[in-house]
C-alpha cells in the first residue's frame, strides 16, 4: 500500500507546478507605460493580418469587425485571443496565415494591458 503521505506531498507539487505554470504568461506580460496605445493604434494591424475577411463576415467566426465587438470579445476572452495571436493553443490566428510580427503582437498585448481605449 502507498504513503498517503507521500502522495499528498506528490500531489501537492504537482498541483503547485501547474499553478505555477499557469500564471506564468500573466506574470510575463507588463504594460508599457512608456508607449500609450489606442484601437487606432492597433486597428491597422487587424486589417493588414485580414482578421476581418473571416472575423468581418457574421460567418461561423466571432464577429470583430469594429472596435466595439474587438474590446467586448477580448474582454471576454482575453487569454485565448493572445494565445491565438501567438500561435498557441487551439485556434492560431490568422488562420492559415503567417503569425504577426513580434512587435505587432507587443502591441496589441500592450493595447489590452492598458485597458483597450
Amino acid at each position: 500500500m502507498s504513503n498517503p503521505i507521500k502522495f499528498t506531498q506528490h500531489f501537492l507539487i504537482l498541483l503547485l507546478f501547474g499553478l505555477l505554470a499557469g500564471c506564468a504568461y500573466h506574470e510575463a506580460q507588463t504594460c508599457n507605460d512608456s508607449a500609450k496605445y489606442t484601437y487606432t493604434s492597433v486597428d491597422s494591424i487587424f486589417n493588414n493580418q485580414s482578421c476581418t475577411a473571416c472575423h468581418g463576415s457574421g460567418g461561423s467566426s466571432p464577429l470583430l469587425s469594429d472596435s466595439t465587438t474587438i474590446r467586448a470579445y477580448v474582454k471576454d476572452k482575453k487569454d485565448r485571443f493572445i494565445q491565438s495571436i501567438r500561435f498557441k493553443g487551439d485556434h492560431p490566428m490568422p488562420k492559415g496565415g503567417p503569425a504577426m510580427s513580434e512587435a505587432d503582437m507587443k502591441k496589441i498585448e500592450t493595447w489590452i494591458c492598458q485597458g483597450m481605449k
